[in-house]
């Protein structure tokens, strides 16, 4: 027989053995959705001790505050920073990165203010930060518009995740659903990271093999629109900036549309992703200009319509989601469906 059929038997036999314990109970599948905010990361006095210094872009263009933010916040308020400091008569350098990259930059204490698409992992906890939520949005489901299927409960995503329904027609209650092979599309992004799409399946090695996996936002986009049979998921903020017309189909998940800002606050639109962002706690460290520039920021998100799916952090106190200072730690029960 073929090396490719051998591989293909391998994949299947390691998927039987990391799913075996899980397929017990839904508890085991789902990752957390946030970290224990009372657990810092120890570090050495003379990290705590050292100041910010700037990186050489940000010194380079005497910046007055230096800030980084991952690539959805950078698309959501971008352009309203610039033009805060524009009118502040400060000038803010706002690079475009990742959490990783976000990371990278507080780690080495070289920007004032840091922003996220997850959540803050145990590894983010350091000391003298201070860490916001800015809120959250759905995590959008999208398929080909030339799929008939527009409604799937959060079980029935979870299976096809995981291998369990492999053709559209395999998933109960569906109406006029292809017999044709799911062609299932992933992004595994901040993968130590608490929430996202960890609320679908904990770790990378539940999902099945089948999945293409990809590296990048617009992969995601372009591989749910080239295949009329494919499953893929991001934030509408994503979707819309890297989609072409015509645009994916977006999903309905337990009866709610992605864009319904109470269903998603009350969880009957069950799955989302955080934003946050964190400053420097210390007042040695603090650039004067940021608790101008968080309230803005703050200010600016609750402005943010249905069309991004996006909850401000007003709308989930409502809600009641637990909050631990300026940051959410804990979900509400979910509301009846």
């Amino acid at each position: 027989m073929s090396r490719l059929f051998w591989n293909t038997l391998l994949a299947g036999v390691l998927w039987l053995c990391v799913h075996a314990p899980a397929i017990a109970g839904e508890a085991n599948l789902i990752g957390p959705a946030f970290s224990d905010p009372n657990q810092l990361v120890p570090m050495p006095q003379a990290w705590i001790q050292r100041g910010i210094e700037y990186d050489a872009e940000a010194k380079k263009a005497k910046a007055d505050i230096a800030i980084t933010l991952d690539q959805q916040i950078y698309l959501m308020l971008g352009k309203q920073i610039a033009e805060y400091g524009r009118r502040q008569g400060i000038n803010i350098v706002n690079q475009e990165g990742t959490c990783g990259i976000s990371d990278g930059f507080v780690a080495r204490k070289q920007v004032d203010l840091a922003g996220y698409c997850c959540a803050p992992d145990a590894k983010q906890r350091l000391p003298g930060l201070k860490h916001y939520t800015l809120g959250i949005a759905a995590k959008v489901f999208i398929t080909h518009p030339d799929n008939p299927v527009d409604n799937l409960t959060l079980e029935q995503i979870r299976k096809i995740y995981l291998g369990d329904y492999t053709r559209w027609s395999e998933i109960p209650g569906l109406q006029a659903a292809p017999n044709r092979p799911i062609h299932v599309v992933g992004r595994l992004h901040c993968k130590a990271r608490p929430g996202h799409w960890r609320l679908l399946l904990d770790t990378d090695n539940l999902f099945t093999p089948r999945m293409k996996e990809v590296s990048s936002i617009p992969d995601m986009v372009t591989e749910v629109m080239e295949k009329r049979d494919a499953i893929g998921y991001e934030t509408f903020t994503n979707i819309l900036h890297y989609q072409k017309n015509p645009g994916p189909k977006f999903l309905r998940v337990e009866g709610h549309d992605p864009h319904d800002q109470a269903a998603i606050a009350t969880l009957r639109y069950p799955i989302y992703r955080t934003f946050a962002m964190t400053i420097w706690e210390d007042r040695t460290l603090r650039n004067p200009h940021v608790d101008g520039l968080v309230a803005f920021m703050l200010q600016e998100v609750e402005k943010l319509g249905p069309e991004h799916g996006f909850v401000p952090v007003s709308r989930l106190r409502e809600a009641g989601w637990v909050f631990a200072g300026e940051e959410v730690v804990a979900h509400p029960p979910p509301s009846p469906r």
